[in-house]
């Protein structure tokens, strides 16, 4: 090798060491994709949005994360685990458009959330459109059937959202027709069922917020 293709061949490393260095991690090409927050806390006058305790280190999984199926499974559930949308090494739970899960103590899900603050869900919209998830949640009273669950719809954008349900806010019933009066034992939680009005929807993470003294304010931004 003469000492002219010597050089080109140093300047050609250096040039792939150079472009390397700064194409960007897998991580940080995925870290400024958009996220909704979709922060469900209301004060008692005038629905406002209020400040909600989080704190990251402090979140409690909703459902037992050593079962590898949350959620029952029946002819109707077309439900699965697959890996779409979940950090590496990790799976999320696909809900077919028109479909539903319903998770329960016998499948993993924690009885007790009266000692967080919300119910954090992160959901995927994987449709460039704005699309409805229907959430219900029960305890063991059921005199009521329908009117004695907490019952809600929510609207997701396209892309990643954060649903956060507080848990003091788990009333019977809707949101306009509250009847019976009163919440949910939130002690003694017995099912939480989500349903893809329409179109699919991922579940990759489900979280209970614990108490603390670390207030962040949730707008619908990401958190940092």
């Amino acid at each position: 090798m003469n000492k002219r293709t010597a050089w080109r061949a140093c300047l050609l490393l250096v040039a792939i060491s150079a472009a390397l260095l700064l194409w960007p991690t897998g991580s940080a090409r995925f870290n400024h994709a958009p996220v909704t927050t979709i922060d469900l806390t209301r004060n008692a006058i005038g629905n406002e949005k209020t400040k909600v305790s989080v704190r990251k280190q402090e979140r409690t999984p909703l459902v037992n994360p050593r079962i590898e199926i949350p959620f029952e499974r029946s002819v109707e559930t077309r439900a699965r685990v697959v890996p779409d949308y979940a950090d590496a090494g990790g799976a999320s739970i696909f809900i077919p458009g028109g479909s539903q899960i319903r998770m329960t103590p016998a499948t993993g899900l924690r009885r007790d959330w009266s000692a967080h603050d919300h119910v954090r869900l992160e959901v995927v919209n994987p449709s460039d459109k704005k699309e409805h998830i229907y959430i219900q949640i029960r305890d063991s009273e059921n005199a009521h059937g329908y009117w004695s669950w907490h019952n809600r719809f929510e609207q997701l954008a396209p892309g990643k959202n954060i649903l956060q349900i507080p848990t003091a806010e788990v009333w019977r019933g809707e949101n306009l027709r509250r009847n019976p009066q009163g919440n949910l034992n939130t002690k003694d939680v017995q099912a939480l069922c989500i349903s893809a009005v329409k179109q699919d929807l991922f579940i990759t993470d489900m979280q209970l917020a614990a108490k603390s003294d670390s207030t962040n304010h949730l707008d619908g931004k990401a958190e940092e």
